[in-house]
């Protein structure tokens, strides 16, 4: 009868022994599940964020004045011209003189007007190309 009864124990040792091991199995398991979730949610987030900030186009430049006629007005305006690119009169003949003997050309959608008023205003006041962007109506 002893011998029956350490059998007994020994399956139920062996038992208990593989109910740890497929206990161990199911938490590890779960384990895995969990990080996969948070792995799907982080990658679903970062989807998200990367559509919203590259994907999802707005205007950003909506000004009703084109950078062409902001210096067509600030050439008219006495004194602002001065303010504005830090010359009155010369700034056709700088202009001019660019285009004659340095190769400043205008292009299909910018003047050459522009572009050096763009050059002048940023050097003159230090805007950033964002506020040059804006103002300009330009990329």
């Amino acid at each position: 009868m002893d011998f029956d009864d350490s059998e007994d124990e020994n399956e139920e040792i062996e038992m208990s022994d593989d109910d740890d091991d497929y206990e161990q199995i199911f938490l590890q398991h779960e384990l895995i599940k969990r990080r996969m979730l948070l792995l799907i949610t982080l990658g679903a987030t970062l989807c998200i964020q990367y559509y919203m900030k590259y994907l999802t186009k707005r205007k950003v430049r909506t000004s009703i004045c084109s950078g062409w006629q902001y210096v067509v007005e600030m050439l008219n305006s006495p004194g602002e011209s001065y303010r504005m690119f830090r010359m009155e009169c010369v700034f056709i003949r700088l202009v001019k003189l660019l285009m004659d003997s340095y190769g400043l050309r205008s292009t299909r959608t910018m003047r050459a007007e522009e572009a050096l008023a763009m050059f002048l205003w940023t050097c003159v006041h230090g805007h950033s190309n964002r506020n040059v962007q804006s103002r300009f109506q330009h990329s």
